[in-house]
């Protein structure tokens, strides 16, 4: 902040007293001693003097003999409120030299909390926290101004300004960015459904596997992009299944790449009879086997009976 300070002595002294006379409440006496009261917008003691504010600039009157356009007196100067007092009298010392004043060369210093932010649509948020201090005024956080809204459910970039002036009109400012992102879209994983998710087969069985359904809260239905895989009986040449467990695996992926699997397990027994065309039996040295009725022989892995023809078939 940038004060300007001026020594009054000899006429301008004068002339600042004659000035003050305007604003006395007591009779100025032309010689010998008296007094009175100058009016100023501020006073500020000093060992040697005053420091006044009037008419926007500020003065430093010094204490001491000189000639203020009324002969050689000595004055004495002392703050009344915001106002001085001069008191004076003869006396006959040379003119005292002003001495210079305290240099003051400040802005006053505001600081924001934080300078800038991003946030989504929705989320919480408050302004930074502005204070200001100066040299010559103290704390001047009361006098800060701020310019500028933010919206933050609306996307879009806020600039806030803050602003502060010290009662020497000298203004400085800092802002504040606010960065507000759309926010992004929740996305829901597909409900991928079967209707089945275990199957029981017999090795002369037929085989129907399960119905799917696909469904996407953002995609809608999207069973046309349900994926088969993993592992499916398949009928040998006389048109029986191996016996076993097989897994199968249905996987469907959205538009927004979440993918959902559901699995089927499918096991493959023989019949438990050894079919229509034999019996099942069992002893220690044959272990379990089919006896099967003429025409028909026993199948070489699985317990069933076949007929002559399937069994050359397999073995061919």
């Amino acid at each position: 902040m940038k004060r300007n300070f001026f020594f009054l002595s000899g006429a301008v002294l004068g002339l600042v007293l004659s000035l003050g006379m305007l604003y006395t409440a007591s009779t100025v006496r032309a010689v010998g001693t008296g007094s009175n009261i100058v009016s100023a917008t501020q006073c500020t003691q000093r060992a040697d003097g005053v420091l006044i504010r009037k008419y926007g600039r500020q003065y430093l009157l010094k204490d001491g003999c000189r000639n203020a356009g009324h002969g050689m007196r000595d004055y004495t100067l002392t703050c009344a409120g915001q106002n001085y007092r001069v008191r004076w009298e003869s006396c006959d010392a040379g003119v005292q030299e002003p001495v210079a004043p305290p240099q003051s060369d400040t802005d006053p210093v505001l600081s924001l909390s934080k300078r800038s932010e991003v946030i989504t649509v929705g989320d919480a948020f408050e302004y930074p926290i502005a204070t200001a201090r100066d040299r010559e005024d103290g704390n001047l956080t009361r006098s800060i101004r701020r310019s500028g809204n933010v919206n933050p459910n609306r996307p879009g970039r806020y600039v806030v300004t803050y602003r502060v002036t010290d009662s020497d009109r000298n203004t400085v400012s800092q802002t504040f960015t606010l960065t507000v992102n759309a926010a992004q879209p929740v996305n829901t994983p597909p409900v991928l459904t079967l209707s089945k998710y275990n199957t029981t087969l017999t090795l002369d069985g037929v085989y129907v596997p399960p119905r799917v359904s696909a469904i996407d809260a953002e995609d809608g239905n999207i069973t046309n992009r349900v994926v088969r895989g993993g592992q499916t009986p398949v009928e040998d040449e006389i048109g029986l299944f191996a016996s076993g467990t097989y897994v199968e695996t249905y996987t469907v992926t959205d538009s927004d790449g979440s993918r959902v699997s559901r699995r089927h397990t499918i096991n493959v027994v023989p019949p438990a009879d050894c079919g229509e065309n034999g019996f099942f039996h069992n002893n220690a040295a044959l272990g379990d086997h089919c006896h099967c009725d003429a025409g028909f022989l026993p199948h070489p892995d699985e317990l069933m009976c076949i007929t002559a023809q399937d069994f050359v078939r397999l073995h061919s």
